[in-house]
């Protein structure tokens, strides 16, 4: 005698097939959610280490303003120390210096800016080519007191350098 098929779904009361469907449903989503934890652990750690890069390979630019004359010498401790408040009386000098060949752009713009209320107002500018034999550009000229924003452009209107100034 043929022995009669039983279904599939006849399964004993010690295992249930849902047992067995939820659990792969749950395995299944537990891996997809490690999955996308891998990718965007990847993401920002990628991120992190291509602005590390650009951070490390960006050309160093200097930016120093004194009421003195700014020379090789002495722009290193004019550049990195705090500006302080400055004389109206003499001529402002302001030197924008890279390292040679680091300077990718074929026009610069000093933009001195005074401080109107809470607007910034032109008040001097100063554009030109870099120059070939050199790898700095200056700026001297008598400002009147107030608090101005110094900044240095590219040719695309890009900021290269930037400070703040008070003159007395």
């Amino acid at each position: 005698m043929a022995r009669k098929r039983e279904s599939i779904y006849n399964v004993s009361s010690d295992i249930r097939l849902e047992d067995y469907t939820e659990a792969d449903r749950q395995k299944s989503n537990n891996s997809m959610f490690k999955m996308a934890g891998v990718v965007a652990v990847l993401i920002v750690i990628g991120f992190v280490i291509w602005q590390a890069a650009v951070w490390l390979m960006a050309p160093t630019y200097q930016l120093a303003i004194s009421n003195q004359e700014i020379t090789a010498a002495n722009i290193e401790q004019l550049a990195t120390g705090p500006v302080s408040r400055l004389s109206a009386t003499s001529p402002v000098h302001i030197r924008f210096q890279w390292e040679p060949g680091e300077l990718k752009t074929d026009y610069l713009k000093i933009m001195v800016e005074r401080e109107e209320g809470s607007s910034f107002v032109e008040e001097a500018v100063l554009g030109r080519r870099p120059p070939r034999t050199a790898s700095y550009i200056y700026f001297m000229g008598p400002l009147d007191s107030g608090k101005y924003r110094i900044q240095v452009l590219d040719g695309s209107g890009s900021v290269l350098a930037d400070r703040d100034l008070e003159l007395q």
